[in-house]
């Protein structure tokens, strides 16, 4: 009885590795590939990376230009404005006593600094004084 369990037992280890071995090749397989986006194609399934169009919102965007403004000098108040999903107006009050040549350069800071962080918008800056 132990002789005959034993020679099934060989007999199925060695037909699984045989079988197991047969390497058949299928040219009707199509192979998927990973987006090269760093994550091994994750970013589009998974809506909370940084990499992923969608992480961002205009209440986060607002929030980030308010935060990156708010240590220019000469900046004492921003409102943000976003229509279209594209374009990006900041209304940034200035004190009432500055130049034109210095509000000019504190509308270039915003910019810049706005910029820096979102490229994806079409940035206007005014201000409280004309110049």
């Amino acid at each position: 009885m132990w002789k005959k369990c034993f020679l099934f037992i060989i007999a199925v280890f060695a037909f699984s590795v045989f079988t197991g071995c047969n390497q058949v090749e299928n040219n009707n397989v199509k192979m998927e590939k990973y987006e090269n986006d760093g994550y091994l194609g994750l970013t589009k399934s998974m809506p909370n990376l940084p990499t992923n169009p969608s992480f961002h919102n205009y209440r986060k965007d607002t929030e980030l230009v308010q935060q990156s403004l708010k240590d220019i000098k000469g900046v004492l108040g921003t409102t943000v404005t976003i229509t279209d999903g594209e374009n990006m107006l900041i209304t940034v009050q200035v004190p009432k006593d500055s130049s034109n040549e210095a509000v000019k350069k504190i509308k270039k800071s915003v910019y810049e600094a706005t910029f820096k962080q979102l490229p994806r918008y079409n940035i206007t800056v005014r201000s409280n004084k004309s110049g």
